[in-house]
């Protein structure tokens, strides 16, 4: 057995000792890369265009960078309007420089894959009381082959314009727990309202607050397990439709 241990080192030191090119890749021509990023005029959002990326393989694309940035104690909300024509899927990353460190934020939960129209994609960062950004990196990771297209690239805060205090029930007042409101499993659930007035603007109110440039469409009621929520479909800036879901039990029926 040790004879054939001292064999099987020798070979491997022999091969590393060896060295030599696994390959060799020409760069005489640009489409070995395997990755196309141009403008096009005809498939857009807004302005003038889009970028259009296609690429044989996956990558990611860095779409810009934000610096100096000043920006503490918030939250950053990094989105962009896509669209595909892919195998595979597509999401935003997000990189933030904290205190001289990178972190990052990658948007799995909102991505287009396959061959999917115009869709908002967003990633938020959350900054921690006492920390400050002053950098920011903007990503398209694209995890497939075939086409993608970008526009209107956002970064953003949450607005800072002074909204009207909610009323307040107690000491605690009104409070959000659950989800993020995108399923019925994931609803916003609303509790502390003293009644359903004050409860609706509470939904209004969270909306302002992680959505503000949405605007309301139309609402319906829905009761499941005892539990009563509010079905309310919004309108973003790109036209696309998007439907919230709060949990209203705690207040429902109350006048």
């Amino acid at each position: 057995m040790r004879e054939i241990r001292i064999a099987a080192l020798f070979v491997l030191v022999c091969f590393a000792a060896a060295g030599g090119e696994l390959a060799k890749l020409s760069m005489d021509d640009a489409s070995g890369v395997g990755l196309k990023i141009e403008a096009d005029s005809t498939t857009k959002v807004e302005g003038k265009g889009s970028v259009k990326i296609t690429t044989s393989w996956p990558t990611t694309v860095c779409l810009g960078e934000v610096t100096p940035l000043d920006a503490g104690n918030t939250k950053l909300v990094y989105r962009a309007r896509v669209k595909s024509r892919l195998e595979g899927k597509a999401y935003l990353e997000l990189w933030v420089r904290v205190s001289g460190r990178m972190y990052f934020s990658r948007g799995l939960d909102h991505a287009v894959e396959g061959n999917a129209d115009w869709k908002e994609l967003q990633t938020p960062f959350f900054l921690k009381p006492g920390q400050k950004a002053d950098k920011a990196v903007l990503n398209l990771v694209i995890n497939g082959t075939g086409s993608v297209w970008v526009d209107d690239l956002v970064l953003s805060t949450p607005s800072e314009a002074p909204q009207k205090p909610a009323p307040r029930t107690g000491k605690k007042g009104i409070s959000f727990q659950g989800g993020d409101g995108s399923s019925m499993a994931k609803a916003v659930v609303i509790k502390g309202a003293q009644n359903s007035f004050t409860g609706v603007a509470a939904e209004s109110r969270w909306i302002r607050q992680n959505h503000p440039d949405w605007r309301k469409m139309k609402q319906a009621l829905l009761s499941e397990g005892g539990k009563h929520f509010d079905r309310i479909e919004y309108r973003t800036p790109g036209g696309e439709t998007r439907t919230v879901y709060f949990d209203i039990t705690d207040f429902f029926g109350k006048w």
